[in-house]
């Protein structure tokens, strides 16, 4: 008998995956009233991602530096095919051989997207970056830039409708230059406009007249607004085949190989209006009210029928596909649910909720976008990345680890305290991440300018116990030429001096940084011994005799041949002559160099800060005892250190375990990091070998070991829930940076399931842009194996806003019958659900 029944659910099973293959499919496309081209997307869109990286992208393909080749791609149009021999029966070059074919008509969307893809992924700063191509296709696809592109555009028409034509050209003008309410169509009309060639003109150019305005969306070169320098705005669409040498004229102004900027540069896209494209909602959603042709099974028991939904699922070889296919298509298959036998050895009750979480972080999926999954998506990256950034040998699966493994919470603040290592309500928490901090600082600063803490004889054991890695950094921020500024040093010294597994460097924030160097100030020794490198071999005893001499040009040290000052100590030449003028401009430009530190840290210019592994004190009087290092220190060790040190240490690359310094780097920015991020909360999760979930149906997307963000959803199939949450899991199908883990809940009291039979919906999530021969794919969602012949009324929604799009009939939802074909209906958001009287009079209505 048992076997008979397996025999007829596989049947049942190859009869429904037949009738899904053969039935008609619903498809509904939503657009928005805006176009722009593929390239200007993208651009886009790597401004969104890499900001850094934008201006060095886009010169390298106006220049066409990187010479692609595309080998991956056959260029579709004839005039990228070379001419034949010339009279002299020599090779000739076409038109296009020395400019980048993606700054013409002539390239397909898809030729554009591959063409710039293989331009980027060049770059080293993204190649080693892993994830960053789904990630880059993520905002691509999301249209995360848009909102910039519609800025640029509004002021690119406004502005165009202001400004004069300098000097009438040749064909159209598409590409401009924005001078001071003058419009110049190539750099030779640009510097006869200035009133200058290019060859006589040197420093900041001089333009009278109104000054441009920069905006937010405004990616700058130089990177700060500079009111010293002329704004100039290239309005530019990147079809254009005028524009690299617009591009490239401008740049070399902006960022010259030699001397200083001449003007201030800014980018702001435009459409081609002879480029006819879509842009597509990102997400949406699609609700359809089954009206006629389709009778559904009466159920009874909704306990029952979920159990027998779950076996549903479990029978089929693609658990996940029959998932989304419950999810969104009840109505269709409810009669092959309620045929199925449920599985007697799965679990009939679980005292687990429904829930979905990302890295541990809980997400609501009844008011979910695709852009605020990808910006979590995108900020747990962020944070992963910067515990990376302490020691590339680990992965951001080892990061993950540590992240969720230290499990750190922020206490309560106390009303008073103190001390200053408890936080008050006045003094609340504060914590930066280092990783960011320290992200484009010195090398030597980051590896070479920390003074060692003391190892006391009875922590000496074994040779490896007597040199244990620093499990906490200081830095201490100061004018550390005041008399304040170096009594902190010297508590902080001696601090350093009695405290094993630390260490400590300065940071100098001068009130005044113009004000000369001192030939014997402090701050020019300790920048002297960092840049010699001799910092290694200086004991905190050493600089602390240093400070007690008070020595200045008026007061030179006074040494004594019997005094520590011998000729091996590398702090002696500095003691014999102080600083001198070459030294001093040296000196000047190391502080300048870490100067971001103390900004970043949030200490104003001659303020005093201490920051213990990303734990920021700031000092409002300058003023923190050696006690009070003390207490800062074991306070974090409790809180923070050890418990990062506890989730790191597992997570050792042999590299990193066999090098002191990479351990103390990478606890350091680690306590950081995972610190600034405990205010996220996160919630605990089963684990897949719990017997919590022993026994339900569960559903594995992705390698867990190489997917460091981790979705787990706990669904019951038939609950509103996981219509929700099925069409997430589905987009997440493409990215290889996500593992995704599915417990099939059963119905319990405590959550009764109301069965809709009436309603299918699905929502539009876009992980990757879609990409079909030689176009850009519409985003949409499909209704597949709907039979023929029924009639749905179908509306469209914004899943952020709930606004509804308008259908070929205006607002109010599209009647439509299934057809054998493939039925389409597009959407599109219209101010005030408008219509034209042609698409009214094709439309369906409800007559049928």
């Amino acid at each position: 008998m048992a076997r008979a029944a397996l025999l007829q659910l596989c049947a049942a099973l190859v009869l429904a995956t037949l009738a899904w293959a053969a039935d008609s499919r619903l498809s509904v496309r939503v657009a928005s009233p805006h176009s722009y081209d593929i390239a200007t997307r993208y651009l886009a869109a790597v401004d969104h991602v890499r900001p850094a990286l934008y201006h060095t992208y886009l010169r390298n393909l106006t220049a066409y530096e990187s010479r692609m080749r595309l080998t991956r791609l056959d260029l579709s149009n004839p005039v990228f095919t070379p001419p034949g021999p010339g009279l002299d029966g020599k090779p000739r070059k076409s038109k296009y051989a020395a400019h980048n074919p993606i700054f013409t008509r002539h390239l397909t969307a898809n030729e554009s997207l591959i063409a710039l893809e293989q331009s980027l992924f060049r770059f080293q700063e993204v190649s080693k970056s892993r994830g960053s191509y789904t990630l880059m296709r993520n905002a691509l696809a999301a249209n995360f830039a848009l909102p910039k592109l519609e800025g640029m555009r509004a002021l690119a028409e406004q502005r165009e409708a202001e400004v004069q034509l300098v000097r009438k050209v040749k064909g159209e003008c598409l590409s401009w230059i924005d001078v001071n309410g003058h419009k110049v169509c190539d750099m030779d009309i640009f510097w006869s406009h200035v009133g200058l060639k290019q060859r006589d003109a040197k420093g900041p150019l001089s333009l009278e007249g109104e000054s441009l305005e920069a905006h937010n969306f405004d990616h700058l070169l130089p990177t700060e607004r500079d009111e010293s320098l002329p704004l100039i705005v290239l309005y530019a669409a990147p079809t254009d085949e005028a524009f690299p040498s617009l591009y490239q004229g401008l740049y070399a102004l902006a960022a010259p190989e030699r001397g200083q900027p001449r003007i201030q540069l800014a980018v702001r896209w435009k459409p081609d209006p002879q480029v006819q494209v879509h842009n597509y909602e990102p997400d949406f959603q699609v609700v359809a009210e089954v009206k006629d042709g389709l009778e559904v099974p009466e159920i009874k028991d909704t306990t029952d029928f979920t159990m027998r939904a779950i076996s549903y699922i479990r029978a089929s070889p693609d658990r996940f596909g029959m998932l989304k296919k419950v999810t969104s298509l009840l109505p269709v298959v409810a009669n092959q649910v309620a045929k199925t036998a449920p599985r007697k050895k799965l679990a009939t009750e679980s005292s687990l909720t429904e829930q979905l979480t990302l890295n541990g972080i809980p997400l609501s999926p009844s008011d979910f976008s695709h852009a605020q999954f990808a910006d979590l998506v995108n900020a747990e990256r962020d944070i992963l990345q910067s515990i990376k950034f302490a020691a590339h040998i680990i992965n951001e699966e080892d990061a993950l680890e540590i992240l969720l493994g230290a499990n750190l919470t922020h206490e309560e603040p106390r009303k008073s305290a103190q001390s200053l290592a408890i936080p008050t309500h006045a003094k609340p928490l504060k914590f930066v991440n280092l990783g960011k901090v320290l992200e484009d600082l010195p090398a030597r600063f980051l590896r070479d300018s920390y003074l060692e803490g003391m190892t006391t004889d009875a922590e000496i054991g074994d040779e490896d116990a007597a040199d244990p890695p620093a499990i906490a950094t200081v830095h201490v921020v100061a004018d550390l030429d005041t008399p304040d500024g170096r009594t902190l040093a010297a508590n902080a010294l001696r601090f350093l001096e009695n405290t094993g597994e630390i260490r400590l460097t300065f940071v100098h924030n001068p009130a005044d940084p113009t004000v000369p160097v001192d030939q014997y100030a402090f701050s020019s020794l300790f920048a002297k011994l960092i840049k010699s490198g001799d910092i290694p071999e200086i004991y905190p005893q050493e600089l602390l005799a240093f400070l007690e001499l008070q020595a200045s040009a008026e007061h030179p040290p006074k040494r004594s041949l019997s005094d520590q000052w011998n000729a091996e100590n590398p702090i002696t030449p500095f003691v014999e002559r102080g600083a001198d003028a070459a030294d001093a401009e040296a000196i000047k430009e190391w502080w300048s160099s870490v100067a971001p530190f103390a900004e970043r840290v949030g200490a104003a210019p001659g303020q005093a800060a201490v920051v213990l592994n990303g734990r920021v004190i700031n000092l409002e009087d300058n003023k923190f005892a050696t006690g009070s290092f003390h207490a800062l220190h074991q306070y974090e060790l409790k809180r923070r250190i050890q418990p990062v040190v506890a989730a790191a240490k597992p997570n050792y690359h042999e590299k990193i375990a066999a090098n002191r310094r990479h351990q103390a780097d990478l606890i350091m920015v680690a306590t950081s990091v995972v610190a600034h991020a405990a205010g996220v909360k996160r919630v605990a999760v089963p684990s897949s070998r719990s017997e919590e979930v022993k026994n339900l149906v569960n559903i594995m997307l992705g390698d867990t070991k190489q997917g460091f963000l981790q979705v787990v959803a706990l669904l019951n199939p038939l609950s509103p829930f996981a219509r929700e949450v099925a069409p997430l899991l589905e987009a997440l199908k493409t990215s290889t940076l996500v593992s995704v883990r599915v417990h099939l809940l059963p119905a319990s009291a405590a959550s009764p399931v109301e069965l809709d039979l009436k309603t299918l919906s699905k929502r539009a999530f876009a992980i990757t842009t879609q990409m079909e021969e030689q176009e850009e794919v519409p985003l949409s969602v499909d209704f597949a194996g709907l039979p023929a012949g029924l009639v749905l009324d179908v509306k469209a929604f914004d899943s952020r806003t709930g606004e509804q799009f308008a259908g070929p009939g205006g607002l109010g939802g599209e009647t439509v019958k299934v057809g054998e074909g493939k039925t389409v209906v597009e959407f599109e958001r219209v101010a005030g659900g408008a219509a034209t009287e042609a698409a009214k009079a094709e439309h369906i209505r409800d007559e049928l």
